[in-house]
């Protein structure tokens, strides 16, 4: 057995990322404006014929947006293995994430603003679901210890170790997995009116919404806690000889890739609306029209990410 290469890390990167995000573009992403039926674009609910008189030039304003983010994304890609910088791949795939984010969130909210509404929203009789969500019941506190104990242990290495070490990369990882934290804790506590009609569906389909995102959330943490506790053994442990010894710390971050990458694709089981059913932000009630996200997730979710983006693009060492 042979150590691991820089090359050869970032073509194992590659085949999980290049498949993972094709598959988001053809049974996710192309048809996500109308993932609630005809009836409603990226949640809106919309005028009838909307996807076929004028207003259908939307869809294709969402088409040209997505196929313009992944024909710059792999024009980088493509520029960065014809120079040969197979070191900028990781730093690519950040900015992949970081670029399609900002796209996919900055366009929705643009839709959502513009997009002309089925002429008089309809004001439904709403009803509010009392259950007591006990956070237990949504998040498994074992992972949440163990991903605490990893990066414990983590920086606990890296303070000990010597030489060079990335402190902004270090502080980037460890601040997108304490902050999803709270973001799961906001999505168990959120909740939206129900429609009176049927109630039962759709808090079904709440309650699934919720677990389905603190299951993304989890897996999505995974990565980075592993990539953080494999740079940590290689800044400690320099020593590491044995071709064998060396591809554990590449192992741990594969690992975590592939549980996110299965994450991914399950993100949509269960989650159908229906036809009868009505996603949140899309209808009114007697007190004023629902939102997507309350104040708090809001808030948290631009602390979060402005975060990241401000660790990002601070000046290196």
């Amino acid at each position: 057995m042979t150590a691991p290469t820089v090359q050869t890390l970032n073509i194992l990167c590659l085949c999980l990322i290049v498949p993972s995000l094709l598959h988001g573009l053809v049974k996710q992403f192309w048809n996500l404006p109308m993932k609630n039926g005809r009836e409603f674009f990226l949640g809106v609910q919309v005028e009838a014929g909307f996807y076929e008189g004028g207003s259908s030039r939307w869809l294709g304003r969402y088409h040209a947006m997505l196929v313009t983010v992944y024909l710059l994304d792999f024009g980088v890609l493509a520029a960065i293995l014809a120079i040969g910088r197979w070191d900028w791949v990781p730093i690519w795939a950040g900015g992949t994430a970081i670029f399609m984010t900002s796209c996919m969130l900055g366009f929705s909210l643009w839709a959502r603003r513009c997009v002309r509404v089925a002429s008089n929203p309809p004001v439904l009789s709403a009803a509010l679901s009392l259950e007591p969500r006990r956070l237990g019941d949504y998040l498994s506190w074992r992972v949440e210890a163990l991903t605490l104990a990893a990066l414990a242990v983590s920086w606990r290495m890296l303070l000990g170790a010597g030489g060079h070490i990335p402190w902004q990369n270090m502080m980037l990882v460890t601040w997108i997995v304490l902050g999803l934290l709270p973001g799961k804790i906001i999505v168990v506590r959120q909740g939206w009116p129900i429609p009176a009609e049927h109630a039962e569906e759709h808090r079904a389909a709440q309650q699934a919404a919720r677990r389905n995102s603190i299951r993304w959330m989890t897996a999505f943490g995974a990565v980075p806690t592993a990539v953080l506790l494999a740079d940590s053994l290689r800044y400690t442990f320099p020593a590491l000889r044995t071709a064998a010894a060396q591809w554990l710390p590449v192992a741990i971050p594969l690992a975590a890739s592939i549980w996110l990458l299965v994450a991914i694709a399950r993100t949509n089981r269960g989650l159908d609306l229906g036809p009868d059913l009505r996603p949140p932000g899309s209808w009114a009630t007697p007190f004023g029209r629902t939102t997507l996200w309350n104040r708090a997730g809001l808030a948290w979710f631009c602390i979060w990410f402005g975060g990241v983006l401000l660790l990002m693009f601070l000046p290196a060492d």
